[in-house]
């Protein structure tokens, strides 16, 4: 170990008796916040001296600084010595991180943190001794303080640090998030981040306020799903991710106000019905870009919903007709045929099997709604856009159908041809879909088709009219000069 080692290990020794000295004077409390706030101890301390006595020189002209720094960026902490040092003084200059934690002494770096380093000094620039610390983390909010020996005195910056973390979650719900019918759920999210974020749910419905049922009595319980709720502070307070605007979960709440409940990152359904079924978007915000963003899929499980073409038919013996079933389901399930409670065995309509088979059936797909229905696009609404701010927006809505979209937004049109109607086809024709989640059925009465005779002209009222009509013709001819009743 050579002279100049032991030296600085002497020196280092010395600066740590100091920074203990520091640390039995100074009391250091944590307020609320966070911050640490110094509470003086009543006797008198180096900075009071120095803010007192005009006669000492003042190393230090602002002994206090606060810096905001992002996590992750580049932090400069200033340190400028109001005095002329030489370059011997330099080694009487340190860094410490509070309580007693030595990261530099003079030009040499003691922590074995590479993140933290000092700038060279020049021959022009022999007052400042900046701290850099690339990239900063949160773990270093807190008190730094400059020291600096001048003679028998150890004088003292404080420079507060405080980081801050834009928002993330620790935890969120699934992205694809399936339920039962008025079953329950439960969706939770929690973020954090420096200051911490506020939670905020926004939703975008699958199925539109003004969704007709297919059957025409509503349930019990969904009634309140085909209600519309208009109010100006909606469209203020939407929110635009991309090219979707989303509305804020508080619309639910004045629709189903028992049925759900939002407390911060909590969101409970206690009665699910297939209206809620949608987007769910927790948002949580600090003021820090980006905001943290984080979509669930939720989709309601219910039975299926049948409406018939026609609830009575009826056709000439030897003809042929169809029946019609409009199915409506989620999960989606193959449509049964019974005839009065006998099942009927409906392979598909060939071109050529239609006349061959007595009992065939067609089926066809159409879509409830699409994507573009389900977004409000008046041009009036006002709406918070998001853009940079949030990153990856435009990709947080999915943009086409996926399978599960497809599934829930489709309509089953399905048709029984029956051909060469006998006696026996007639009766009643049940639609029957099966699902995991219940069974829909719908019903159509097929009857021979029944003569009635129709007359725009009253057989009575003909009669008497033309039996009139004879008694004046026969009065006239009676009445007539050189007529006898003979000729008659």
């Amino acid at each position: 170990m050579g002279p100049s080692m032991v030296k600085h290990l002497v020196e280092l020794s010395a600066l740590v008796i100091f920074v203990e000295l520091i640390v039995m004077r100074d009391f250091v409390t944590t307020d609320r916040t966070g911050l640490r706030s110094r509470t003086r101890t009543p006797t008198t301390s180096t900075v009071t001296t120095i803010t007192t006595t005009t006669n000492v020189r003042r190393p230090f002209f602002n002994q206090l600084q606060t810096y905001d720094a992002v996590n992750g960026t580049r932090v400069e902490l200033s340190c400028h010595i109001e005095l002329k040092l030489s370059a011997s003084d330099f080694t009487n200059v340190s860094w410490l991180k509070m309580p007693r934690r030595i990261l530099t002494r003079g030009p040499l770096r003691v922590t074995r943190d590479n993140r933290i380093h000092l700038l060279p000094q020049t021959v022009m620039n022999t007052s400042e001794f900046p701290l850099i610390i690339d990239p900063v983390r949160e773990q270093d909010a807190g008190e730094y303080r400059c020291l600096f020996q001048l003679g028998s005195e150890l004088h003292h910056k404080v420079v507060i640090l405080v980081v801050k973390v834009p928002p993330y979650f620790e935890q969120r719900p699934a992205k694809l998030v399936k339920a039962d019918e008025r079953g329950n759920l439960r969706l939770f999210c929690n973020a954090s981040g420096a200051p911490q974020p506020k939670i905020r749910w926004w939703v975008r419905l699958s199925l539109p306020p003004t969704h007709e049922p297919l059957i025409s009595s509503t349930p019990e319980g969904n009634r309140s799903g085909t209600t519309r709720v208009s109010s100006p502070a909606n469209d203020e307070n939407s929110l635009l991710v991309g090219k979707e605007r989303l509305r804020p979960i508080e619309i639910m709440l004045s629709r189903y106000r028992n049925d759900i409940f939002v407390r911060g990152g909590l969101l409970v359904f206690s009665r699910l019905n297939r209206h809620m079924s949608g987007w769910y978007l927790c948002e949580a915000d600090n003021g820090i870009s980006p905001a943290a963003l984080s979509l669930s899929r939720v989709l309601v499980r219910y039975p299926p919903e049948i409406r018939m073409s026609n609830s009575e038919i009826q056709q000439h013996l030897g003809g042929s007709t169809i029946i019609g079933c409009t199915v409506r389901a989620y999960p989606a399930g193959s449509v049964e045929w019974e005839l009065n409670g006998v099942p009927i065995q409906a392979p598909y309509c060939g071109y050529f099997e239609v006349k061959k088979l007595k009992y065939c059936q067609i089926e066809y797909h159409k879509y409830a709604g699409d994507f573009s229905s389900l977004v409000d696009s008046s041009p009036n609404s006002r709406v918070s856009t998001v853009g940079s701010f949030y990153t990856g927006a435009d990709n947080i809505l999915p943009r086409r159908m996926d399978p599960d979209d497809h599934e829930f937004y489709r309509l089953s049109d399905v048709r029984l041809t029956i051909a060469n109607i006998t006696h026996s086809d007639l009766g009643l024709y049940t639609c029957r879909v099966r699902t995991s989640a219940g069974v829909g059925e719908g019903y159509t009465r097929l009857d021979a088709h029944r003569f009635k005779f129709h007359s725009s002209v009253k057989i009575e009222e003909t009669l008497l009219y033309v039996s009139k009509r004879l008694r004046r013709t026969l009065e006239y001819r009676t009445q007539r000069p050189g007529n006898t009743t003979a000729e008659l």
